[in-house]
């Protein structure tokens, strides 16, 4: 006796209770629903490109003027809790200094220092790309070559980040340095450092200076024939600023947007403390960063969407914060 395909069919089907797919009914190619969401992520993982980005630096010195102004802290998670501090209640003493006396038969003096916490979630941040396959099937290497674009504008905007929320939290004071020379750049860095420390309870241990500021400088120093131009032209801006007893770097960055471009510090000169330890240091701007599904800081997508279009995701979890404002102080320069 003979069985028909179609009988055969019919019965394997009625056996394991499964329909035929049917497009137009409960979903569509390509929709991604919550059942196969992790799986989905799993399927389009490419290792080899994550590899590449973990070990993938920007050109210049992007990253590590990120970790200069908000240092990363250790062994966040996508929730994390950081101590914040409202005043510098870590500097009091009392007026004769002998407070920590303790007389014989009595307990040492109770001091309390106030802080809070603050809970916070790390984002999801991330983009992607689709490109034509005819535009890059002649480009070696093309899916490293988008991975990198798309590394190297997500560490902009993290820049970008830092230094807006650096500058938000800071106490501006506007200063001239003139062309003709008469003002003293290296002296009003030096003394705005000493009256930030005054005036906060911390003074800054870092400068950040941005490339308008650092050429307003070199002009005003240098325009006269006397002794201290000479001195001035002789050091740097940050070797003027370790004088000062601040650590110093230069930022040359910057963005477009639209067609218009601009410097991401643009002529400023920003004080403030970084020592990065813990989430209790007293830096006054952290970075928080979480691993992502893959078990990485960075992890890179890519599938084939059609025929002819591919895409490219890179994703990561950070966030930077404002610990504390004590000592942050910009100094906006201009010529006149």
């Amino acid at each position: 006796m003979q069985t028909s395909n179609a009988a055969v069919a019919a019965a394997i089907m009625a056996l394991t209770r499964e329909e035929p797919y049917n497009p137009g009914a409960d979903h569509r190619p390509l929709q991604i629903t919550t059942a196969n969401a992790s799986l989905f992520v799993q399927a389009h993982f490419s290792e080899p490109l994550t590899i590449y980005a973990t070990g993938w630096r920007p050109p210049g010195n992007l990253e590590e003027l990120c970790e200069f102004l908000a240092p990363t802290i250790p062994g966040t998670g996508e929730r994390y809790e950081h101590i914040t501090y409202p005043n510098a209640e870590a500097f009091l003493s009392d007026v004769s200094a002998d407070d920590d006396l303790r007389a014989i038969g009595s307990d040492f003096k109770t001091v309390e220092y106030s802080s809070d916490k603050s809970n916070r979630i790390v984002p999801n941040r991330g983009l992607r790309i689709v490109l034509d396959s005819d535009r890059v099937k002649n480009q070696p290497n093309w899916q490293e070559h988008y991975t990198a674009l798309l590394l190297r504008r997500l560490q902009l905007n993290a820049w970008r980040r830092k230094v807006a929320l650096a500058i938000a939290s800071a106490t501006d004071v506007p200063l001239v340095w003139d062309p003709a020379g008469a003002a003293d750049p290296d002296y009003d860095l030096a003394n705005q450092a000493v009256i930030s420390g005054d005036s906060s309870g911390i003074r800054p241990t870092s400068a950040l200076w941005g490339e308008g500021a650092s050429l307003l400088r070199y002009q005003s120093v240098g325009a006269t024939n006397a002794a201290k131009a000479v001195a001035g032209r002789m050091i740097t801006e940050v070797e003027a600023s370790r004088k000062a007893m601040l650590d110093a770097k230069v930022d040359s960055t910057r963005y477009q947007a639209g067609t218009s471009k601009s410097r991401v510090m643009g002529s400023k000169v920003l004080f403030f403390t970084s020592a990065p330890t813990s989430t209790e240091d007293p830096s006054n701007f952290k970075t928080a960063k979480a691993l992502t599904q893959q078990g990485g800081l960075r992890a890179v997508y890519v599938r084939q969407l059609s025929v002819k279009l591919w895409e490219i995701v890179v994703e990561a979890y950070e966030a930077e914060f404002c610990a504390s404002t004590l000592g942050v102080r910009t100094l906006s320069i201009t010529a006149s």
